[in-house]
C-alpha cells in the first residue's frame, strides 16, 4: 500500500520527510528483491496475443516508474503500451484513479474496458472504476481489509 494511502487508512498525516524516507526505503528493498521476483504463471502469455489482435491494453500499478520498470521488462511490455504508475496520478490504488488514467491513455471509455488483475484488491478497485474484470488468482486477504470510494472503509 502506498505511504499516502497508509496514512489515510490510519487517519494520520505523515510529514513530507517521513513519506520520502519510507518511499526511499521501500524502493531500496524492492531493488534488492527485484531479481527474485517473477511474473505470475500465465501472466505473460496473453500479452503478445492482445497486441497481435489489435486489442488496446494498458498497465496500472502502484509501483513508481523506477520500481515498475524491471517487472515491465520481465513481462515484455512494449513501449507502445500505456503504463500508469503511482507517481503519475493523484491517488494510487485502492483508489480507481490509476485505472481511469489507463483507460484514458488507451483512448477508450472506462465503461468499455476489461481489467485483468492479480489480486482481489485490484478486482475491487477496478469495480469501483466501473469496468469488467477478471482475476489471475484467488483472494488471500479478508474482505474489507482495504477500501475505496465505493466500498465501506475499515475503521
Amino acid at each position: 500500500m502506498p505511504v499516502n494511502a497508509l496514512a489515510r487508512e490510519m487517519g494520520r498525516e505523515f510529514s513530507t520527510e517521513l513519506v520520502a524516507a519510507l518511499q526511499a526505503g521501500h524502493a531500496r528493498v524492492f531493488r534488492e528483491l527485484a531479481p527474485h521476483v517473477r511474473p505470475l504463471p500465465r501472466a505473460i502469455e496473453p500479452l503478445p496475443d492482445l497486441s497481435q489482435r489489435g486489442v488496446l491494453w494498458a498497465i496500472a500499478t502502484n509501483g513508481t516508474r523506477a520500481t515498475a520498470a524491471p517487472n515491465l521488462a520481465k513481462l515484455g511490455v512494449p513501449p507502445s503500451v500505456p503504463v500508469v504508475t503511482r507517481d503519475e496520478v493523484p491517488f494510487a490504488k485502492p483508489d480507481p484513479e490509476p485505472f481511469l488514467a489507463a483507460a484514458q491513455r488507451s483512448g477508450i471509455a472506462i465503461t468499455n474496458s476489461v481489467t485483468g488483475v492479480d489480486s482481489i484488491w485490484d478486482l475491487l478497485d477496478a469495480r469501483c472504476a466501473r469496468r469488467w474484470e477478471w482475476a489471475c488468482h484467488r483472494p488471500v486477504r479478508p474482505p474489507g481489509a482495504r477500501g475505496c470510494r465505493c466500498l465501506p472503509r475499515v475503521p
